[in-house]
């Protein structure tokens, strides 16, 4: 599953992890809200994953 958001996200920004932070440097806006929105889907995650892990065990 998770194998699956990755590349849809990818698919839909056109960026993977790494190029996104190489391209800060050269000012697009496009890489930097690439970049918040991935580091606030890491931030995410755990919280979800336990809140769904505790929701099917319940």
């Amino acid at each position: 599953m998770r194998s699956l958001f990755l590349g849809f996200g990818r698919g839909l920004a056109g960026l993977c992890p790494g190029p996104s932070v190489a391209i800060l440097p050269f000012g697009g806006w496009n890489g930097l809200l690439f970049l918040i929105a991935m580091l606030a889907g890491m931030v995410a995650a755990p919280v979800l994953r336990v809140r769904i892990d505790r929701l099917a065990a319940g």
